[in-house]
């Protein structure tokens, strides 16, 4: 009984000890938020992207020695927050073992379909250090979010692993959310959506659809929202998406003055392959691979393709999150909404 409580406070000290550094690496404005595609595969077929268009095998994607090779070069940028999404990550059969990996030395999540999620698999999750996970639902309606993600029953199969999520989690600081992206058809979803969280008792984050994605401006929102965006997150404590970010959806929706992405700086995407790019949008573009080049060399470059070709065409919860809270000043600003997306629920 001894040995089992001298684990666990030691477990709660590293936790604690991994977010001080975490946090510490936002003010400081170093590289702290890293997005995986683990893979590229999916079941759904989105009409937002593009991936199941063009379906990847595979032997395509790194394997789990692969993996662990890019684990080593993250190393020395510990602890990062390693958000591994897809495609549709739950199709990948080692992925307890990916989360073990790297959940030592980083703060852990997945986004997620929840098609695929049984009860001995999040159980397993959570075993190897998944800390948040985050599933997608663009509408209130079932109907509605099945036709968009392209198959029957999407809408029914991410509730029930919000249920699962929730009753499976260790504890309550492992935070379960919502995931939305704000199209031009769903703003009137929002606060169905934050509701739906409220009575599963889970939390909802929003992010806004990207201009470069798939090329179709036209799902970018056509009227102003952070008013109400604004309104909803005052009147809801389970809508945790940053206050900062979501006051300038109407800036990036109108495509005015927005700053150039700071990719590099404190933020970085790989893809299935191990290859590092701004975000998810220019995989295309990559600086190199980690399987052939160290992480500093990479980001390096990184920041020589943001100084000769700067982009500002998204708002995307990753860029946006990165740009509100890194930085003394913004960190304290937005410390508030740190604390309430990070709190028990």
């Amino acid at each position: 009984m001894g040995t089992s409580l001298l684990d666990l406070l030691e477990g709660e000290a590293r936790t604690a000890a991994k977010g001080a550094r975490l946090l510490y690496g936002m003010v400081r404005e170093r590289p702290f938020l890293c997005n995986w595609q683990i893979t590229y595969r999916c079941n759904l077929k989105c009409g937002i992207c593009s991936f199941w268009r063009d379906p990847p095998s595979a032997r395509d994607e790194l394997d789990l020695e692969g993996v662990r090779a890019v684990a080593e070069r993250l190393r020395p940028f510990a602890p990062l927050m390693l958000s591994m999404a897809g495609g549709e990550p739950l199709l990948r059969r080692d992925l307890p073992e990916i989360a073990r990996l790297l959940a030592r030395d980083h703060w852990f999540s997945l986004i997620t379909n929840g098609w695929f999620l049984t009860r001995e698999l999040a159980e397993r999750l959570y075993d190897s250090g998944l800390q948040d996970i985050h599933v997608s639902l663009d509408y209130a309606d079932p109907d509605r979010h099945d036709a968009q993600r392209g198959v029957k029953g999407s809408f029914a199969r991410a509730v029930t692993a919000l249920e699962l999520l929730r009753d499976l989690r260790p504890d309550r600081r492992h935070r379960v959310h919502i995931m939305a992206v704000l199209l031009d058809d769903n703003l009137d979803d929002v606060e169905p959506l934050i509701r739906l969280a409220e009575d599963l008792g889970v939390s909802f984050e929003l992010s806004l659809y990207s201009r470069r994605r798939g090329q179709k401006p036209a799902r970018v929102p056509a009227r102003p929202v952070a008013a109400r965006l604004a309104e909803l997150k005052r009147r809801h404590p389970s809508f945790v998406s940053y206050g900062d970010y979501l006051a300038e959806f109407d800036r990036a929706i109108a495509a005015e003055g927005m700053p150039a992405c700071r990719a590099g700086h404190t933020f970085f995407n790989i893809d299935h392959r191990g290859r590092v790019s701004r975000c998810i949008d220019t995989n295309d573009q990559p600086s190199g691979s980690l399987l052939e080049a160290p992480l500093d060399v990479l980001l390096g470059r990184l920041r020589d393709q943001a100084r000769l070709d700067p982009c500002s065409r998204c708002w995307t919860s990753c860029r946006g999150f990165a740009d509100v809270a890194a930085g003394p000043l913004r960190f304290l600003r937005t410390l508030p909404d740190l604390y309430q997306g990070a709190k028990p629920l």
